[in-house]
């Protein structure tokens, strides 16, 4: 079975157009941050259009039918895919594990994984820091200097990032990305470049990021994979068996059919548990799959 997902908008004060001209979502708010495709979060929840199951939320199918995913052994469906609209700089954070998230009371960190789909010339991200401790980040912070020990990356498009938790990272203007992460909106914001949003500045979360701050500064790693999910694209015009736990497809150039449902740039569709699918057409797509 191929379930499509309703993605839903939100506007960011550092979002843009990108995601409407991209993706041509008739959208009215001229500054869209994000798109969230598959979700699962409660009061985020991608409804499914078309077919049997249209107007069901995926949290509810992943309770009601579990033989769609495989029967997963999760309690919550664990996947969000988004993508991010970064017109103006995100704010520098840090993510936290498993382990510290569900301290605080909920079921999952935040690992997330990157593709940058378009890159203005000139633009990059900050990924790691140069501190030698937590006491140094501390003094910067209180010097508001922290900016001095952040490393920044130059991105193109195709260039892809695996995020892992406890990494200082912050999307620079100028980038569309393609999101896949664990289900969590846990983000610790360090520093929002004295940003106002509604005439105040906007929260910062200076003592649970420093908890979750890892040190030394990891060294990235080039794997699409976290020990949550994989990521790949499969070759087109050949067959696929979906996953034991189901297949999440975003589709991100082009237009052609997935099954016999048609589909172009901007769709989110999951392909259930063992199924089997071929892709046809000059579609660009990135498939997802659950660990």
């Amino acid at each position: 079975m191929i379930i499509r997902f309703q993605p839903l908008f939100f506007p960011k004060i550092w979002g843009g157009g990108a995601i409407r001209r991209r993706f041509g979502y008739p959208l009215s708010e001229a500054a869209i941050g994000e798109c969230w495709g598959i979700s699962a979060l409660p009061g985020k929840e991608t409804p499914i259009v078309g077919g049997p199951l249209a107007g069901t939320h995926l949290s509810q199918l992943w309770k009601d039918r579990p033989d769609l995913f495989g029967n997963h052994p999760a309690p919550y469906f664990p996947l969000l895919v988004k993508f991010i609209d970064a017109a103006q700089d995100l704010s520098v954070q840090v993510h936290p594990d498993d382990i510290y998230a569900r301290q605080q009371g909920f079921p999952y960190g935040k690992s997330e994984c990157w593709i940058v789909l378009g890159a203005e010339p000139g633009a990059q991200i900050v990924f790691g820091h140069q501190a030698r401790s937590r006491a140094e980040v501390e003094a910067k912070i209180a010097q508001d200097r922290i900016e001095d020990i952040l490393k920044r990356v130059p991105v193109r498009e195709g260039d892809f990032f695996n995020v892992a938790p406890g990494t200082i990272h912050a999307l620079g203007s100028g980038l569309l990305i393609l999101e896949i992460q664990q289900s969590s909106d846990l983000t610790y914001r360090l520093f929002d470049y004295h940003r106002l949003e509604n005439g105040k500045p906007r929260e910062l979360h200076i003592q649970d990021a420093l908890a979750t701050l890892r040190f030394p500064d990891p060294e990235p790693s080039p794997a699409w994979e976290t020990p949550y999910f994989s990521i790949d694209r499969p070759q087109l015009g050949t067959e696929q068996t979906a996953s034991l736990f189901g297949d999440y497809l975003i589709v991100t150039a082009g237009e052609g059919t997935i099954g016999q449902e048609p589909v172009r740039s901007g769709d989110f569709l999951m392909v259930t548990s063992m199924a089997e699918y071929r892709i046809e057409g000059p579609v660009t797509f990135y498939r997802a799959r659950l660990k």
